[in-house]
């Protein structure tokens, strides 16, 4: 499938995965995403809007807050649609030529829409958008000067979730490191701002939407659900695509008397349909979620319940660690940066692993009523295909040995009206209070190794937390046998107590078009719908060669067989890029990979050695299976437990020539 667009992270390693497509899907009963009945007032006035854009764009993502301006400008909006953005530049951006591309200070626009440019209705000194003074503010003044029937509000910039919080106004490059609104913080200042607009009461808005990464949680939204009749967020990160603003503003326009409701639904589909083959990242890990704040309440005070069951049943917090575990993969994640320790957790998936347990009584019974709120008030959620068994709505829940007194602190504070009512912060303290910070304990042994290399490895453990095992496959340098060669992962399982397990080496790597190449565990994906733990994504790495630079690279695949359409990609300046295949040779028809392997001399460190240059080809590249040389190889088993423990265990074996 094509991926047609990339976005530049930090750096890390790279990979290849193979695509397809995601899914959109309906919560809670709800009606069909067809357009929603429209009720005519009755006295035949039109519904006005007025949806106000902060436009918190002062920092590296310029670019995008332009492109979604002209995106808005696109949208059939009428006479009776209001969109008012207040624009914050980063005026210390330069073009290639070293010229200045934003001037400083902020600039309020009204969305004229039908392809027309914006007509700009004043411009203002620079303002620090992370201040809550400035969000109330440009609130009241949005609202005040263009009064409506009904109002929407969408917030615009970086998100982090009840940690990370909103915002960073770099102050045109003179603040290296803006530290943004806490949660609380940004619900207050909306809520003076809607104040001093004169809407009071409870829910005065239709919609309020987060623009950003990562807002699509338990803690923002509780915090944000009595200012807003729905609530529009990415649980993920937004790869760089944002909210599908010409289709959904000219949907308003359409339709201004739907319920706020049906709107949401729509948004929801219409983001999709921006977003299912945006980038790579999008294609298997974006999501984003429509909630109904009126229920939020009833599932905060459900998620107290099942706390409080947990809390009166010894050993419940070794189970929900287990399935936290495997609640996989965690939000925050690109394909970019591969593994990261997790600090966000689907809730619904979390849930659906000991729901449905009746052994597990009252735990049971409360996780499922949980569950039936979480589906009850989601309207639609729109996700990727790595998160098909997820309900795209997380909660804090971080591995086990990240848990600290100073962690708790910071969610008191931060996530405070969630903590309170949900008691969230009591399951998780549950688990501190019984984790184990010792590695697993497993004994392990070769059970059989033919001359081809064909290995059982068989693995026993008593320990009750066990998580998955990962079987590397080192061998000595043909050249310099002080040298080590990293084949890398060559098996994953989950491991059971008390149970036999074995893992199985066929004497073969990967590789690329017949080159052996060094793979590495890049992101674990949980389980499907069957409790079966998937293969992880893996990243096969190379070198690149594009536009006449030779850079690191990596293809990201979950199985030993296929075409690889897609490379991610270091940059000489130290930034990612996930491209297709087809991109690349677009291009640069002469572009060329080269697989490698992972060299580890005596020293320390490691070196890539890439092999025989592949050009490229736009269908992708062939990868399968292939013998590895000859030779004296170490079998190196990593088996985690469910607090972040780790034990490892190396096995020799021996591959005999043919």
């Amino acid at each position: 499938m094509p991926i047609s667009a990339h976005r530049f992270a930090s750096a890390s390693l790279l990979g290849l995965v193979t695509a397809i497509s995601g899914c959109t899907i309906e919560h809670g009963g709800q009606p069909s995403l067809s357009d929603p009945e429209v009720v005519t007032p009755e006295d035949n006035k039109p519904t006005t809007w007025t949806i106000f854009v902060y436009g918190h764009g002062d920092h590296n993502l310029s670019p995008s807050l332009a492109n979604d301006i002209e995106k808005m400008s696109k949208a059939e909006l009428g006479a009776n649609v209001n969109v008012v953005v207040l624009a914050d530049w980063n005026a210390s951006a330069e073009d290639a030529e070293g010229n200045k591309i934003y001037a400083t200070g902020s600039e309020w626009y009204r969305i004229r829409g039908s392809g027309l440019e914006p007509a700009l209705l004043r411009t203002e000194p620079e303002q620090d958008l992370d201040d809550g003074a400035t969000l109330s503010g440009a609130i009241a003044r949005a609202f005040k000067d263009h009064p409506a029937d009904r109002y929407g509000l969408v917030l615009w910039n970086h998100g982090g979730s009840w940690d990370g919080g909103y915002g960073s106004d770099m102050q045109d490059g003179t603040r290296p490191r803006p530290e943004g609104m806490s949660v609380p913080k940004v619900a207050k200042a909306v809520r003076d701002g809607l104040d001093a607009a004169g809407l009071g009461g409870d829910r005065p808005l239709e919609l309020l939407a987060f623009d950003t990464c990562l807002m699509g949680g338990a803690e923002v939204a509780y915090a944000m659900k009595d200012l807003t009749k729905v609530y529009i967020a990415n649980a993920e990160i937004d790869y760089g695509s944002g909210l599908n603003y010409a289709d959904t503003l000219t949907y308003i326009a359409q339709n201004p008397d739907a319920a706020a409701q049906d709107l949401a639904r729509y948004e929801v589909k219409s983001w999709d349909a921006l977003h299912a083959s945006a980038s790579a990242d999008d294609v298997l890990l974006r999501s984003h979620i429509a909630i109904d704040t009126s229920k939020l309440e009833a599932f905060a005070n459900a998620t107290a319940s099942f706390a409080e069951a947990v809390s009166r049943a010894p050993g419940a917090a070794e189970r929900i660690a287990s399935d936290a575990y495997f609640a996989l993969p965690a939000y925050h994640a690109t394909l970019a940066d591969g593994v990261s320790d997790p600090r966000y957790r689907d809730y619904g998936q979390l849930l659906s692993a000991f729901s449905g347990d009746a052994s597990l009584g009252t735990i049971a019974s409360t996780a499922a009523e949980v569950r039936h709120r979480l589906s009850a008030m989601t309207l639609g959620i729109a996700s990727g295909t790595l998160r098909e068994e997820q309900f795209g709505f997380h909660v804090a829940f971080p591995v086990p040995k990240d848990l600290s007194s100073e962690w708790f602190g910071a969610y008191s504070q931060l996530a405070g009206d969630w903590s309170k009512t949900s008691r969230w912060n009591a399951v998780l303290e549950n688990i501190f209070a019984n984790r184990d910070t010792t590695p697993p304990t497993i004994t392990s042994e070769i059970a059989s190794n033919d001359p081809s290399g064909k290995t059982t490895l068989s693995i026993l453990s008593a320990d009750r937390d066990l998580g998955i095992a990962r079987l590397s496959v080192l061998g000595a340098d043909s050249v310099d046998p002080t040298t080590t060669i990293r084949f890398g992962l060559v098996a994953a399982s989950a491991l059971k107590a008390g149970k036999a397990g074995a893992m199985l080496w066929d004497g073969k790597g990967i590789a690329v078009e017949g080159q052996l190449a060094t793979v590495v565990p890049w992101m674990m994906t949980g389980r499907d719908s069957n409790g079966q733990v998937r293969p992880p994504v893996v990243a096969v790495l190379g070198k690149l060669t594009f536009g006449g630079e030779e850079m690191d690279a990596g293809l990201l695949c979950a199985e030993d067989d296929g075409s690889a359409e897609v490379i991610m990609l270091v940059t000489p300046t130290g930034q990612t890029a996930a491209l297709t295949t087809a991109e690349i040779v677009a291009d640069d028809p002469r572009a060329t990979f080269a697989p490698a392997l992972v060299a580890k001399p005596a020293s320390g460190g490691g070196v890539l050695r890439p092999g025989t240059p592949i050009t490229l080809d736009k269908d992708g590249l062939a990868i399968a299976t292939k013998p590895v040389p000859a030779g004296s190889y170490s079998l190196r088993l990593e088996a985690d437990d469910i607090w972040g423990n780790t034990a490892v265990v190396e096995h020799a074996v021996s591959v005999q020539a043919p």
